[in-house]
């Protein structure tokens, strides 16, 4: 007769170890952001929290969202439903406010991605229960806020637009042109707001007086180049509608004194348009205006 005691032990032994090793790969997936990265803040709304972490050496961090229960059941440990990770380090801008106009909470997390500038991008997602959904990702913003500025119970984001950095001169110089976002339905993203963004165009003596002022600055002869201020006028008509009347403007206060082209200039601008994730819409609006 065979006896198979031993082989009972070692497969008895054998799978043991195979439920402890399962076991100890299931606490380092629920533990493992603490033990690798720093906690850096801690936000709360009603049941919500949200946890970011930094690991301060490789430029790595991550956030987490955790469920708590209801106020008259037992107290419990918060619950994990949602985490995200990246680069450089992620703040909790915004939490509980509508922003796509559907009644629920949501939760904007600004995520920097270590540039000198604060560079960000936005991402909008939906507390919906125990689930957390995926809006939308809002990049190529600087100095974001969120604010309901139509007073319908939806906040908009009010940003500038920092696709011209260092265009024809330093990053504090750059024109920002800002930007009014909201929330497309149809499109399920955040897009620029067309009632919020357009205004009326300048009136001839406005223009006239900021063709000569344009014209006469110093720096088209200290300098050789344009004023930074004429591309600041200029976004600034093109983001809110009036797109022709800025390359009237262009035109009327270019020097020619300037060592660079005037065309090279055009297409300079032109071109750094085409790079803005916000122009093509803002495009539109202009169509049928020149």
């Amino acid at each position: 007769m065979v006896h198979f005691s031993g082989n009972k032990k070692l497969v008895l032994s054998v799978a043991i170890n195979v439920m402890l090793a399962f076991a100890l790969s299931m606490l380092i997936y629920l533990v493992y952001h603490q033990f690798i990265y720093e906690l850096d803040s801690v936000s709360k709304w009603t049941r919500y929290s949200v946890r970011t972490y930094r690991k301060y050496e490789g430029g790595m961090a991550f956030f987490e969202v955790l469920m708590g229960p209801k106020e008259d059941r037992q107290p419990q440990v918060p619950r994990r439903i949602y985490s995200y990770s990246g680069k450089q380090a992620f703040h909790v801008e915004m939490m509980g406010p509508d922003m796509t106009g559907n009644g629920v909470p949501d939760l904007v997390i600004s995520q920097w991605n270590g540039s000198a500038h604060g560079d960000s991008r936005y991402l909008v997602l939906e507390l919906s229960g125990s689930v957390v959904n995926e809006i939308d990702v809002v990049d190529g913003l600087l100095s974001a806020t969120f604010e309901d500025l139509n007073n319908d119970g939806t906040l908009e984001i009010a940003a500038v637009d920092r696709s011209y950095s260092y265009f024809l001169d330093s990053y504090a110089a750059s024109p920002r042109p800002s930007v009014v976002l909201s929330f497309d339905k149809t499109l399920a993203k955040f897009v620029p707001d067309k009632k919020l963004m357009l205004k009326p165009p300048l009136s001839q003596d406005q223009l006239d007086k900021l063709t000569l002022k344009y014209k006469n600055d110093p720096r088209w002869s200290k300098e050789f180049r344009p004023p930074s201020e004429l591309f600041d006028t200029m976004l600034g008509l093109i983001y809110s509608g009036n797109e022709k009347q800025a390359w009237e403007l262009f035109d009327a206060s270019w020097s020619d004194v300037s060592k660079i082209p005037k065309q090279e200039c055009k297409e300079a601008l032109e071109e750094n348009l085409s790079e803005s994730p916000f122009y093509p819409v803002i495009a539109d609006w202009n169509k049928g205006k020149s």
